[in-house]
């Protein structure tokens, strides 16, 4: 089994699949509402993953596993993340406030650096407020994982 043709696979079912969820799912033609819908994440995540495994791919030809390897993390983490969140009754709104979390963190340190935060205090209210709305924390990924292969092998 060669590792680029894997990726090569993977990167073609990747496409394969946004064309089959965009027959169920259309892909907006106007701005996401804010906060922003569980499959405008979706279809953002595959284009993601679509253009890193291109670049995942192109840097293994080239002999860069390591740099390959940095790059293919996230997307790995991203899909354990999308199917915990489709699986559980709670899922998109944990994953939601997660990354209202996160950019309010982002938000804080470009802000302690730099002396201005980028986003608006409406939109960093909005944020808190999603923060706040949340049943529980997402699981790390192991737990998400173990959640999956539990939930697949009952059903």
């Amino acid at each position: 089994m060669d590792p680029i043709d894997e990726v090569k696979r993977t990167e073609q079912m990747l496409i394969q699949y946004k064309q089959k969820y965009i027959q169920v799912h259309q892909v907006r033609s106007s701005p996401p509402p804010f906060p922003i819908c569980g499959h405008d994440v979706i279809h953002q995540t595959i284009d993601y993953l679509v253009r890193a495994y291109h670049t995942i791919c192109s840097l293994m030809e080239r002999g860069e596993y390591i740099h390959a390897a940095v790059l293919a993390r996230p997307c790995l983490e991203w899909a354990l993340r999308l199917m915990w969140c489709r699986q559980e009754e709670d899922g998109w709104q944990r994953i939601v406030s997660y990354l209202a979390a996160e950019t309010l963190k982002a938000a804080d340190a470009e802000k302690e650096q730099h002396g201005s935060s980028p986003i608006s205090e409406k939109a960093r209210q909005t944020l808190e407020h999603i923060r706040s709305q949340s049943t529980g924390k997402i699981p790390n990924l192991k737990d998400m994982l173990d959640a999956i292969v539990c939930k697949q092998s009952s059903s």
